[in-house]
């Protein structure tokens, strides 16, 4: 996909209310003074046109403008994908320009994969990324927010998204990157080494197209597929190379993995506890009207969200666009809800009814909330699985340096593989541990001299720290054949229950510096021990010290028992129990 701009948007789009404003489209230069580029990049002259945000009034700083492109196949799941594309960004004031993932079928999150705060400059910057997909299907957001001031005008112009292939190819095999250098028996050779007068295709008249060695490339994309020299008089040879090959990606129950899909837009960020409600509906983002809001639907959109239990209405001073799909009163929740799906919706529509002036906008209570679950886990999806899920991973601890530490294999389906995490900490490896009977855990990090496995199965699992297994935790399930890096691989080291007691730590008088003090936690809920370290969740902010506590799961709407039962005592003769 290659735009210029110059025609259209090329299927670009502009979405409402889930940011402020819209990209322009634009020819010559912008209209502030002292900012923007003065003409396109492609022409460089009036003739040819750009996109840009315009940072004057109305506009305010951190306020950022959204374009997402159409939708996009990866042309095999595990190959890279390479976007490039040119910016201006000229100015006394410049904002940021952000490059972010989404995938629309499966959920509504956006996962960041550039960034830049550039110098002012008054010539067109190359950017190029190289990324990796996480799913077949991608859309790409570009973002550009507002600096402090007018002198901020942020411009993009001659955007490309390619494969980046390196085992197979797609279409004529312009993007292949392999190092494969022979074809039907013939070693390939260097591209600029064929003294043949017919030879076109050299390094100085394709820079783009990789002819740097003798790897097979197709310059241009003039062949059915990549091609090498096999001498330097100029006779080719087709290179065998398989071509890419897609395994479907099961349709989700409901776009964006949720049945009604709902966020907090604030300036400067994305998800966020505090702002304007935006909610997914009939194919577009719109608005509710605060008329009739209730304190119960408030909290369902904080918990959905994942900002909170609780919230508050408060007043916005930034108004949405286009369709206002609810009023407040067209939302009944119960108490206990934790999903829209749960709660009475409709008459649909508002827009006549309401003005963008009366635009909800919420604020939620941080602190603990427990996973729950939504209609994404009602789906045959890759979404976030939810609290409820059945318990299909096995965990055990492999290949450390004791029975306690190791990397922590998941076996799935009796095949065996990986928790593959970037953001890996001691809250995630508390869990586990409890997961396999321990108490928690006393490092996240232990060095592996081998792994068995690879395979991804669980990608960036996200717990608090006071969940008792991994099915209460935010994680997505990796159905693919992807391996991890072993950078990214879990590993953990369980902390038993103490094997010995001591005066202040035993059966009849415990402090729980080391553990239960022979104790047993059993129940649908269940305790959980805290050490005498502040590295670990704290249910207690300010107190330093060994206890145990109980945190009941938002999710969980039964009742819940956390029982305490402590192992047989003796009683001595004429001593009376306490």
């Amino acid at each position: 996909m290659k735009c210029s701009f110059d025609e259209d948007l090329c299927g670009w789009r502009q979405p409402q209310n889930i940011d402020y404003f819209n990209w322009i489209r634009k020819n010559g230069p912008t209209p502030s003074h002292g900012t923007g580029p003065a003409s396109d990049h492609t022409t460089g002259n009036s003739s040819g046109y750009y996109l840009y945000i315009e940072a004057s009034s109305p506009r305010n700083k951190d306020e950022f403008a959204d374009l997402i492109s159409p939708p996009l196949t990866s042309s095999a799941l595990g190959n890279d994908v390479q976007m490039s594309f040119y910016y201006h960004a000229f100015g006394d004031s410049i904002g940021n320009l952000f490059i972010y993932l989404t995938y629309p079928r499966l959920n509504s999150t956006f996962e960041k994969i550039w960034e830049t705060t550039p110098n002012s400059s008054s010539v067109w910057k190359f950017a190029s990324i190289i990324f990796n997909p996480k799913y077949i299907d991608f859309r790409i957001v570009v973002r550009g927010s507002i600096g402090a001031s007018y002198g901020g005008d942020f411009a993009i112009d001659d955007v490309e998204v390619h494969p980046v292939e390196y085992k197979c190819y797609s279409g004529k095999g312009k993007y292949y990157r392999g190092t494969l250098n022979h074809a039907n028996g013939f070693q390939c050779q260097t591209w600029d080494s064929v003294t043949s007068t017919t030879n076109t295709y050299t390094p100085s008249k394709y820079p783009h197209d990789d002819l740097t060695s003798n790897h097979c490339r197709n310059p241009g994309g003039v062949r059915s597929r990549p091609w090498c020299y096999t001498n330097t008089s100029g006779h080719w040879q087709l290179c065998n190379i398989p071509v890419c090959q897609n395994h479907p990606v099961p349709t989700p129950l409901y776009p964006l993995g949720n049945k009604y899909p709902v966020v907090i837009v604030n300036k400067g960020v994305y998800f966020t506890s505090t702002g304007r409600v935006a909610i997914f509906y009939n194919g577009l983002w719109g608005t509710i009207c605060h008329t009739g809001i209730n304190v119960n639907a408030i909290n369902v959109i904080c918990r959905q969200t994942g900002s909170g239990n609780t919230g508050n209405f408060i007043r916005g001073d930034v108004r949405g666009q286009g369709p206002i799909w609810l009023q407040g009163h067209d939302i009944n929740c119960p108490a206990d809800a934790n999903d829209l799906a749960y709660c009475t919706l409709g008459p649909w529509d508002a827009t006549n009814k309401c003005n963008h002036t009366n635009d909800l906008y919420i604020s939620c209570n941080p602190g603990p909330i427990g996973t729950y679950q939504t209609t994404a886990s009602l789906a045959s999806t890759n979404a976030i699985t939810p609290a409820s899920s059945n318990r299909k991973y096995h965990l055990t601890i492999r290949n450390g340096p004791d029975q306690f530490s190791g990397y922590v294999n998941v076996n799935y389906n009796n095949s065996d593989g990986v928790i593959c995490s970037k953001n890996w900490n001691l809250d995630d490896a508390d869990v586990v541990c409890r997961q396999l009977g321990y108490i928690g855990a006393s490092s996240f990090n232990v060095s592996i001299k081998q792994y068995s496995a690879t395979r991804e199965w669980i990608h960036e699992l996200n717990c608090y720290g006071y969940e008792s297994r991994i099915d209460a935790c935010s994680f997505q399930d990796s159905y693919t054949h992807k391996n991890c890096s072993i950078a990214d691989i879990a590993t953990v080291s369980c902390r038993r229950d103490q094997q010995e007691y001591t005066k202040l730590n035993k059966p009849e008088y415990c402090h729980f510096d080391d553990g239960f003090c022979g104790w047993k936690t059993r129940g649908n809920m269940s305790w959980i021990w805290h050490p005498k370290t502040n590295d670990h969740y704290q249910p207690l902010p300010d107190a330093i010290l060994s206890y145990i506590y109980v945190i009941r799961p938002y999710d969980q709407l039964l009742s819940g028992k956390a029982i305490l039962t402590s192992p047989i005592l003796k009683v001595k003769s004429k001593e009376l129990i306490e």
